[in-house]
């Protein structure tokens, strides 16, 4: 089998899906133009999505990365999206593609360059995809610009051929900027990027331009008067006709306020992308909702505060499911929005599996208003003279519809209590998370950082997610 033919079977057998959304972010005429920050806003915004970054570069430093590790675009992306990390596992350098290439197929024949190489960055591309679980929403940027001697007789036929077959679920989304003379916008430079495309073939379906430094206005009726203008101007001097409501301006940020770009861009973007849909969660526990929206980020994930909501749902004593399931219909007929709810026990092994459902009123043997500091006074009373400490969460979480209809997953957490740490304990609050330690780490969950208790939740995230995704996106 020739070379051509391999890779072309390959792409075949590892194509996207159909309901799969490719949005490739280039930059021209400059490389440092801002994508990263881009794409991390959009991993933010896009429901199931993920990223692949892409650099043309011949070689990398001991990092494997062209930058330091944190300071370049993956850590831009992990800025803006902390359950999320990327690593070589998103990445593809160029001098690798080259090197893996010939190793394959340089024995095959005399291979041709352009048709060969552009369709095995293709199948590159589609493994990563792959391996990183399929996300419906991919985006690939593009570091550099695709006019570069390194990449330019491969990566625009590359992005050709993915534009071609996968037509509107591919956007071309172009970031460039437009000059200002202290009386009107100038646009040459953008002109000039778009020109470019236009001979490679290409042409964006969503431009950004960046405004410069010295052009400053929060009117939004300038803006849009500046966007018909770009259109205009690109339909008069280049012949492509381009729909002004598809180019965005965006005002200039120093580094010190880059956050308030991702604000801008949240607002300017919200109606080009798919929405996430909106999930309520059936709890006033803040601690909860920070959790749930890093575990649920595809998601929008709203509370009763958010929606001015009260409910006093009672709780037995008996039946995390029970509770679970309750509290998560009720919730969902009050906000009339799909509903996560939990319920979550703890169970002590040497005590017959006290204190049960009701852990803050440990089965009933506390009052409904127990202090923190009482709490802890009948924790220590109960553990100290235990030879095995050993116990377990077990958290049940329900789905509910405003129609009625529920479904649960149920997930358990095992580990032991640390004596010495609960000895040397005086926190006016409940203390199990910080005297608790699960199997396979040496933290409690009061010492892991944000990653790392995403990383020890791992296995209740998964079910949650996938309890959501088959029942609300089905």
């Amino acid at each position: 089998m020739l070379a051509i033919d391999k890779i072309n079977l390959k792409l075949k057998n590892n194509w996207f899906n159909n309901d799969t959304n490719v949005y490739i972010v280039l930059s021209m005429p400059l490389s440092d133009m801002g994508k990263g920050t881009v794409v991390a806003h959009m991993l933010n915004m896009l429901p199931n999505s993920d990223a692949i970054k892409f650099d043309g570069l011949l070689n990398t430093n001991k990092n494997g990365r062209h930058t330091a590790s944190g300071h370049d675009d993956f850590g831009i992306y992990e800025k803006y999206n902390p359950t999320k990390t990327f690593g070589d596992e998103r990445y593809i350098l160029g001098g690798d593609l080259y090197k893996e290439f010939i190793e394959l197929y340089g024995e095959d024949e005399n291979l041709c360059f352009r048709p060969h190489f552009y369709k095995y960055f293709l199948t590159k591309i589609t493994d990563l995809w792959s391996n990183i679980s399929k996300p419906k929403n991919i985006i690939l940027e593009i570091g550099g610009t695709v006019i570069d001697y390194e990449v330019d007789s491969y990566v625009p036929p590359a992005i050709y051929y993915l534009k071609k077959h996968l037509k509107d679920k591919c956007k071309i989304i172009l970031l460039s900027e437009i000059s200002y003379n202290n009386e009107y916008i100038k646009t040459r430079t953008l002109q000039r990027a778009v020109e470019e495309m236009g001979k490679r073939f290409i042409l964006p379906d969503l431009i950004l331009a960046r405004e410069p430094a010295n052009f400053q206005t929060d009117n939004n009726a300038e803006r849009t008067l500046n966007e018909i203008k770009i259109s205009d101007t690109i339909e008069s001097r280049l012949g492509f006709e381009f729909d002004p409501t598809n180019i965005i301006t965006i005002p200039f940020y120093s580094q010190d306020k880059i956050d308030e770009l991702g604000n801008y861009l949240k607002t300017r973007l919200a109606d080009k992308f798919p929405k996430k849909h909106t999930i309520f969660l059936g709890s006033n526990n803040k601690s909860k909702l920070t959790d749930y929206k890093k575990y649920l980020s595809d998601y929008d994930i709203v509370s009763p505060n958010d929606l001015n909501l009260q409910a006093d749902i009672k709780e037995n004593m008996y039946s995390l499911l029970t509770n679970s399931q309750n509290k998560s219909r009720e919730w969902a007929k009050l906000s009339n929005l799909p509903t996560i709810s939990e319920d979550t026990g703890f169970f002590i092994e040497e005590l017959n599996g006290e204190p049960g459902v009701a852990v803050k009123r440990w089965g009933g043997e506390l009052s409904e208003n127990v202090t923190g500091a009482e709490f802890l006074d009948h924790l220590k009373q109960k553990i100290f003279h235990l030879d095995n400490p050993r116990c377990y969460f077990e958290t049940v979480v329900s789905l509910a519809f405003p129609g009625g209809n529920v479904v649960t997953t149920a997930h358990q957490t095992f580990g032991y209590i640390d004596k010495n740490k609960l000895a040397n304990l005086y926190i006016p609050d409940y203390p199990l998370s910080a005297v608790f330690i699960a199997d396979g780490r040496n933290k409690t969950w009061s010492e892991l950082t944000d990653q790392e208790k995403v990383k020890s939740d791992e296995r209740l995230i998964f079910k949650i997610q996938d309890l959501i995704n088959h029942y609300l996106t089905k």
